[in-house]
């Protein structure tokens, strides 16, 4: 875990495109506290109760479907270098990491969401 941690910001001090970082990063970190979901089939919803990328509608009612499941599937996959290459808008960063606060609160207990998200809701709105 350290060892991702301190490659990771090595990375973000020497990267030029940081805007995707903390995303890329969330997505990464699941790994290591033993969420990753499943990536295998289809992006076509994300699970996030389950944990698993699928092609149907999961028996879950906490879901995400559309764009979003497939950017999430794209940074769960990519590699650093892949991940500075998707554009988004400051809206749809926004929308992915609540959807990632979503995820980490349905898999640890006692996880509360950052004040900070807030403060990036502002700035990129």
């Amino acid at each position: 875990l350290y060892a991702f941690i301190e490659k990771s910001l090595e990375a973000f001090a020497q990267g030029q495109k940081t805007a995707n970082f903390h995303l890329f990063f969330l997505c990464k970190l699941t790994y290591y506290l033993g969420f990753q979901p499943e990536t295998e089939a289809a992006p076509k919803f994300f699970d996030l109760y389950n944990g698993a990328f699928t092609a149907f509608s999961p028996k879950s009612s906490l879901y995400e479907t559309g764009k979003a499941a497939e950017l999430l599937h794209h940074f769960f996959i990519s590699t650093l270098e892949e991940q500075q290459e998707i554009e988004l808008s400051g809206k749809q960063r926004i929308q992915l990491a609540e959807i990632l606060i979503n995820y980490y609160q349905s898999h640890l207990e006692g996880f509360y969401p950052p004040k900070s998200l807030e403060v990036l809701a502002t700035v990129f709105s």
